[in-house]
């Protein structure tokens, strides 16, 4: 019975360690660290009862008579070694089983700072990979209002254009109506053609002082006065220039 124990112990305490190790073992029913550690301590019970229910050798009485009786009781152990025995291999046992759940323990703390680890790390790059996102959204954003201001500017350089145009095509239409409505000037007159006077006499009649270009001066001798009341007229003076005895530019003059 007491080797059942211990094997059924031995059986139970290694697969529960094993699924400790594991996180769990399913075929087992160990679904999780805390329940194989129970499981553990279950089978390392087992083992320490198969340890200490297990068979004694009984003492054999000393026969100084018998040669064979004084080998056969100085080969057999002594009840208080067999105890002694007993409770070391007790107590080795359940240093064994407590290293294994020192052990144990030590793989569940890696696991817990391994599994903290992983869900800090995938913490962070959730994090990044929403920064990302919002950085992809602004950038996006700021396209969309350039793209909007620069069709804004567009629009209003069309309509400026368009007013222009506009405000142009009033402004010939205005002179258009305004010159279909105005009064063209009247032709100006023919230029008179000068007249020719036969003589000094004729040219009197008409003009009394006589006929002189512009800027003549008569020639007088002493104290003479010049005559300065005669009509300028470069076309007259130069139809009648024969009748301009001194050449001063004054044709027929007289006071």
């Amino acid at each position: 019975m007491s080797g059942l124990l211990f094997l059924v112990g031995l059986v139970v305490f290694c697969t529960s360690i094993v699924a400790v190790l594991r996180g769990r073992l399913n075929w087992a029913r160990l679904p999780s660290r805390r329940r194989a550690s129970g499981a553990a301590l279950v089978g390392l019970a087992l083992l320490v009862a198969g340890v200490v229910l297990g068979p004694s050798k009984q003492p054999v009485a000393l026969n100084t008579s018998s040669p064979s009786s004084i080998a056969t009781a100085s080969t057999s152990p002594s009840p208080t070694n067999t105890a002694a025995d007993q409770a070391a291999a007790a107590k080795a046992a359940t240093d064994q089983a407590t290293a294994a759940k020192a052990a144990a323990d030590q793989a569940v703390a890696a696991k817990a700072a391994a599994d903290q680890a992983v869900a800090a790390k995938a913490a962070a790059d959730q994090a990044a990979a929403a920064k990302a996102a919002a950085d992809q959204a602004a950038a996006a954003k700021a396209a969309a209002d350039q793209a909007v201001a620069a069709k804004a500017a567009a629009d209003q350089a069309v309509a400026a254009k368009a007013a222009a145009d506009q405000a142009a095509a009033a402004k010939a239409a205005a002179a258009q109506a305004a010159a279909s409505t105005a009064v063209p000037p009247p032709p100006p007159p023919p230029a008179p053609t000068a007249q020719v006077f036969a003589n000094c006499t004729a040219m009197h009649a008409v003009y009394p002082h006589g006929v002189g270009r512009p800027g003549a001066v008569d020639h007088v001798r002493g104290s003479t006065r010049p005559v300065t009341s005669f009509f300028v007229s470069e076309e007259l003076y130069n139809a009648n220039s024969f009748s301009d005895a001194d050449g001063d530019g004054i044709a027929c003059e007289k006071r």
